[in-house]
């Protein structure tokens, strides 16, 4: 018999280090930088139109926790924003066939 050298990693061990389950150390960085581009962009905002500072967290602690919910990988390894990647390529990919029906012995 041949040995094969590949090696088997049971389900419940994790690969890498994470947080909590599924966000580890990419979904932390990416979401480090869309919270310090939204917080650019309303400190921005409220230097050109003195908007009220309170709207201006929530929509930085709303980007954060949108960010966490959207790059959170499941137990299939894939996040949302997977997800979406994956259903626009299927839609390039897609085929589209018009019909028009028509009597046949006519």
């Amino acid at each position: 018999m041949s040995e094969s050298n590949t090696l088997y990693i049971p389900a419940n061990i994790k690969t890498r280090t994470e947080f909590f389950d599924g966000f580890g150390i990419p979904e932390l960085i990416t979401t480090l930088a869309v919270t310090i581009i939204a917080t650019i962009i309303c400190v921005a905002i409220h230097a050109a139109f003195a908007v009220e500072t309170t709207a201006l967290v929530f929509i930085v602690l709303v980007s954060m926790a949108a960010t966490v919910t959207l790059t959170v990988k499941t137990e299939s390894n894939i996040s949302m924003v997977d997800q979406i990647g994956f259903l626009t390529a299927f839609a390039k990919v897609q085929k589209h066939y018009p019909y028009c029906y028509r009597e046949d012995w006519t």
